[in-house]
């Protein structure tokens, strides 16, 4: 570059473009390239090469991730995907709601305020098809429950007024002949409480899952909630 701040061509010492695009060495590759010359004919076959640009979302060319399709196509099932977790978390808190007082290990009299849940929904092999050719597959079941369920939390008031968020308190979730526990032994409850408790629930999508694998996922919870029995 000039000290005036235009681009200088280090082949040529033009101002205005520089040696990848000048047009006198690409003369000369071209010379180089017509006597035989492989590495002048290597570069102007790179250089003449139109790159392909796919898209950060699909991995499929002639659109960007902004303008992808199949992103928008699973995006539109995001309303619907988030009613469907949070009928999870629904269930997973049942019976312990807003004003329920939880003691920890180092903290006692905690007053639950409301529940948080983070889901992040990725391109995990799931379709509509592929829950019916499961539905009597427990084990695969199971494991997607506990996924589900996992690092549900409670934000509660401490009697110092200081706030803090609390892993839900231990209880086993019912299916079919099998079990699973949730939550953790470091968090009891000391007084329950049935109140309507405020349900934070964040859903993302990562990037590549389609729409195909979102009613995926939405089908499997629709069975899971429907079928699960939640005990303390």
């Amino acid at each position: 570059m000039s000290y005036s701040g235009t681009v200088c061509c280090r082949y040529c010492g033009q101002e205005g473009h520089n040696r990848r695009t000048c047009p006198d060495y690409k003369a000369l590759l071209a010379r180089q390239a017509g006597d035989g010359n492989k590495w002048a004919q290597a570069q102007l076959a790179a250089k003449n090469r139109k790159s392909v640009r796919k898209c950060g979302w699909c991995n499929e060319t002639g659109h960007n991730k902004r303008t992808c399709p199949g992103k928008a196509a699973a995006y539109k099932l995001l309303g619907p995907l988030k009613i469907a977790v949070t009928r999870v978390v629904e269930k997973a808190t049942e019976g312990v709601g807003r004003g329920s007082i939880f003691n920890t290990g180092f903290e006692t009299n905690n007053i639950a305020l409301r529940v948080r849940k983070r889901a992040c929904f990725g391109g995990a092999r799931i379709s509509e098809d592929t829950v019916e050719e499961n539905r009597d597959n427990t084990n695969w079941l199971l494991r997607i429950l506990r996924s589900l369920t996992d690092r549900i939390d409670y934000k509660c008031v401490a009697p110092d007024g200081t706030t803090h968020y609390h892993r839900t308190p231990l209880r086993k979730l019912s299916f079919r002949d099998d079990s699973i526990s949730i939550g953790t032994t470091s968090t009891t409850v000391a007084i329950s409480s049935p109140s309507p408790i405020e349900y934070d629930v964040t859903v993302e999508l990562s990037t590549g899952i389609t729409d195909v694998q979102v009613k995926g996922w939405i089908k499997v919870i629709d069975l899971l909630v429907n079928e699960v029995v939640w005990g303390n």
